[in-house]
C-alpha cells in the first residue's frame, strides 16, 4: 500500500459488519438497530469494524497534527445547587479550525478523508433507515481523549437531524460512555470492533479516561458526520 492510501473498505468493515450493514441477511438487524436509534438517538453495534487498519492512519494524523488539535475545555461550574461538570478533550476537525486548508490537506494526504468516505458508504443504508430520510455524508473528524479527559452529562439542547457514526479506538485504558435509556444512564463500553450512531437531543456523557497497566492511555473516536436531507 502506498503511503497515505486508505485501506480497502472491506478491510475496515468486518465480515459481520458487511452482513449487518449491507447484506440481505442483516435486514432485520438493521431494522431493529434503526428502531433503537429512533427511541434513544443512540445505538451501538458490536463487531462490525476491524479496527486494525484504522490505527496507523489515526496515528499518522496524531503525529503530524498534534499542534493542530483544538483543546476543548469547560471547567466545573456551580450555580446554587446545580453542578455542570464540564469537559476536557481535544478535537481535530478541519471544518472548525482556523487552519482549515492545512488540516484538510493533512487528512487527504494521510488517507483519512478517503477512509472516512469508504466507511460512510458502508454505514449509509443504516443511517438513512434510522433517520427515515436520505442523508448526506459531510466529513470525518477525530475526538481525542487522554488521561483524565471526559465529557460530563450533556446533549439535551442539541438540535437538528444529524447522525455521527463513531468508531472508538482505545489503547492503555478501559473506556465507556453512559447514554440515557428511559430514566437510566446505561453504560456503552468502547469494545474493539464496535461502532455507534449518535443523534441529537439526548443526554450522554464520556466517562474519564483512566490508565491501566502503567500504559499511557489514549482514546480516539473516529467520527463520521451525516446530515438528513429531507428538510425536517
Amino acid at each position: 500500500m502506498r503511503a497515505g492510501a486508505a485501506p480497502n473498505p472491506v478491510s475496515v468493515v468486518s465480515a459481520r459488519g458487511r452482513r449487518v450493514l449491507l447484506g440481505d441477511a442483516g435486514r432485520e438487524q438493521r431494522r431493529r438497530a434503526a428502531e433503537e436509534f429512533r427511541r434513544r438517538q443512540f445505538v451501538q453495534l458490536e463487531g462490525v469494524v476491524d479496527p486494525t487498519p484504522l490505527v496507523p492512519v489515526v496515528d499518522r494524523i496524531l503525529q503530524a497534527g498534534r499542534q493542530l488539535e483544538t483543546p476543548r475545555i469547560k471547567p466545573l461550574s456551580v450555580s446554587g445547587t446545580q453542578i455542570d461538570s464540564g469537559f476536557r478533550f481535544s478535537r481535530i476537525d478541519w471544518a472548525s479550525h482556523p487552519q482549515a486548508a492545512q488540516l484538510r490537506h493533512l487528512f487527504d494526504q494521510e488517507g483519512l478523508t478517503a477512509l472516512g468516505e469508504s466507511i460512510a458508504e458502508a454505514f449509509r443504508p443504516l443511517v438513512e433507515l434510522a433517520l427515515d430520510s436520505p442523508a448526506r455524508y459531510d466529513r470525518v473528524f477525530l475526538l481525542i481523549y487522554r488521561e483524565g479527559d471526559f465529557i460530563g452529562p450533556h446533549g439535551l439542547d442539541s438540535t437538528g437531524r444529524r447522525v455521527n457514526v463513531q468508531i472508538p479506538l482505545v489503547r492503555g485504558c478501559r473506556t465507556a460512555m453512559r447514554v440515557t435509556d428511559g430514566d437510566t444512564l446505561r453504560l456503552a463500553y468502547d469494545a474493539p470492533g464496535s461502532a455507534r450512531l449518535l443523534g441529537t437531543g439526548f443526554c450522554h456523557e464520556v466517562l474519564p479516561v483512566l490508565a491501566v497497566d502503567g500504559e499511557r492511555p489514549l482514546r480516539v473516536v473516529v467520527s463520521h458526520r451525516f446530515l438528513a436531507e429531507d428538510g425536517r
